[in-house]
């Protein structure tokens, strides 16, 4: 792989993305980030492909919400002042000002300070994102994984035990989130629409 070059899994929740990324971390030149949600709660595809630049103020709290995500998980609170040089640092590497150059400067660097080449992004909504992401990155690889629906139903059913299970970050709120949203019919459709959502020129390079 050549440098710089980027690895985005995605899928349906429930489908492995998390463990085949813990997979891929294991090898000594990839880093594996958690979910980090850039694309669909960070920038929105208007933002994506218009090129957008934003000011510094603006680019340094993103890159205060991606690193505390990457290093402390997506739950944590998000303190600006915190990791505020490792923020201005990036954004001093970067020559370009809008939010993608940016966030890709992000993944490199971050993986660099982890003493890996390649990062893996793994946020399995990407799914729904991925003409931006392939037209944003053209030399990233994107691995789309598909599971049983009726694995997923079940595993998505007690999704929400997991922070009684030894997931203490998960904060109570999002427990009961998980909880309160779960139904077989949503949940069947949103398995429907990630496994047939992605037909088309995008499905040779998934």
């Amino acid at each position: 792989m050549a440098n710089n070059e980027i690895i985005f899994i995605v899928g349906n929740s429930r489908s492995g993305t998390t463990m085949l990324g813990r997979i891929f971390g294991r090898y000594s030149q990839v880093h594996t980030f958690g979910e980090l949600h850039f694309f669909e709660q960070i920038v929105d595809e208007k933002i994506v492909k218009l090129g957008e630049c934003w000011s510094s103020d603006r680019l340094l709290t993103m890159l205060a919400r991606l690193i505390t995500s990457a290093r402390e998980g997506l739950f944590c609170s998000v303190t600006i002042g915190k990791y505020r040089s490792d923020a201005e640092k990036i954004l001093n590497l970067s020559s370009k000002r809008d939010p993608v150059s940016v966030y890709e400067y992000f993944l490199i660097e971050e993986a660099r300070g982890n003493g890996k080449r390649i990062p893996c992004e793994q946020t399995p909504r990407y799914l729904f994102s991925a003409m931006d992401i392939l037209n944003s990155f053209p030399d990233a690889r994107m691995i789309n994984l598909v599971r049983d629906s009726r694995d997923a139903l079940l595993s998505q059913k007690n999704k929400w035990r997991r922070r009684f299970l030894g997931a203490k970050n998960i904060p109570l709120s999002e427990a009961f989130r998980l909880w309160v949203n779960y139904h077989p019919y949503a949940i069947a459709r949103l398995w429907v629409s990630s496994v047939c959502g992605t037909a088309g020129d995008e499905e040779a390079r998934l």
